[in-house]
């Protein structure tokens, strides 16, 4: 365990180190992120000129939502393009180097592209004009409720990334996994409140394919759902899809093994 506390703490340094170098850019990349937020609370402003509610949520608390939203999504860039990426080592036979190495292959597949500046710029740029918007006078957070949705939402930001890898993983299978790993952006919306499902949606929305954790945050903080349950819930969501990525890692290796052979 030491070994690969050691290991991480020198990819995060070389990955900083290079994101710092080309700052610039970085920063530039944020362009686009600004004008989506931007247009999407102005056209929030205009949706509630002439509504009351979506889904029993005034506008302060869909404008929670939204901002939960951004920093869920956008905290997932932390892990980088891990999944992508691993589509291409498994292309062009970059994957054979990190077989060779005496660690867990599946760490060095996950942490690799590791980007903490990015996720810091990328959280502060679309969360903070959402932040500033927010009237917090009018919102009756539930504060007792906060270290229960940190924690689901951490859990949420996990099971973003184990999605993402175990669709991606289709590449040792059938060659290209490029487009199931985009399948997870398609699936997912960051502003859609939990009440506004159905009981079988939230099932297979939290559960099938987990990518509302932000939905599931906002209740929490709103007072709306049970924090205990959701905790439980998604602790035990992010453990089966843990071990399922673990198992579906090992029939990939041999899968990529019998292709090389």
């Amino acid at each position: 365990m030491k070994r690969y506390i050691k290991l991480l703490i020198k990819i995060v340094k070389i990955s900083w180190q290079h994101d710092t170098a080309y700052f610039a850019n970085t920063a530039l990349s944020q362009i686009t992120p600004l004008f989506y937020v931007g247009s999407f609370l102005l056209f929030i402003s205009v949706l509630y000129q002439n509504i009351d509610s979506i889904a029993g949520y005034q506008k302060q608390e869909i404008l929670l939502l939204v901002m939960i939203g951004q920093l869920s999504y956008y905290s997932y860039s932390f892990w980088g393009q891990s999944p992508l990426k691993l589509v291409y080592q498994v292309n062009n036979g970059a994957l054979d180097y990190l077989l060779t190495k005496p660690v867990s292959s599946l760490f060095m597949a996950t942490t690799l592209s590791i980007k903490p500046l990015d996720a810091i710029i990328n959280f502060l740029g679309p969360f903070t004009p959402a932040w500033l918007i927010i009237d917090w006078s009018q919102l009756d957070l539930h504060i007792n409720n906060l270290p229960f949705a940190a924690v689901i939402l951490l859990c949420g930001v996990i099971l973003f990334h184990q999605t993402q890898f175990i669709l991606s993983m289709i590449v040792f299978w059938t060659g290209n996994g490029k487009q199931a790993s985009y399948l997870i952006y398609a699936a997912s919306s960051q502003s859609i409140p939990l009440e506004g499902f159905s009981t079988s949606l939230k099932l297979i929305f939290t559960a099938v394919i987990p990518v509302y954790a932000s939905s599931v945050v906002t209740s929490v903080i709103l007072g709306k759902s049970s924090p205990v349950f959701w905790l439980a819930a998604t602790l035990s969501v992010t453990l089966i899809f843990s071990i399922a990525k673990r198992a579906l890692w090992r029939l990939a290796l041999r899968q990529y093994s019998s292709a090389s052979s």
